[in-house]
């Protein structure tokens, strides 16, 4: 297992169906950047590995919810953020990840 070298508290909505209808939950997550992947969950289940990553961004203004956007080579995957992702975004462009 890789060490963690910057983490960030996201929020992702997940779509449930319960009573027949549909519902959309907030779940909150740690972000986790490690020298070879980005991993999230609440045991890191999932990841995108670096190789497959082409750039993080982010659109943040204090007090309000921001968003991070992860660009992989399959798409963008979007997750709400409440605090500033600077220091992991930074992070990541310092990886050699390509």
């Amino acid at each position: 297992m890789t060490e963690t070298l910057a983490r960030l508290n996201a929020t992702y909505t997940e779509h449930v169906i319960e009573d027949f209808q549909k519902k959309r939950v907030p779940v909150e997550i740690p972000l986790c950047l490690k020298e070879d992947q980005i991993s999230y969950g609440h045991d890191q289940e999932i990841s995108y590995p670096l190789k497959e990553v082409l750039d993080v961004s982010y659109r943040y203004e204090p007090g309000k919810i921001g968003f991070l956007y992860i660009h992989t080579i399959q798409g963008i995957r979007t997750f709400q953020i409440n605090s500033d992702p600077g220091a992991f975004v930074e992070q990541f462009h310092q990886l050699d990840h390509l």
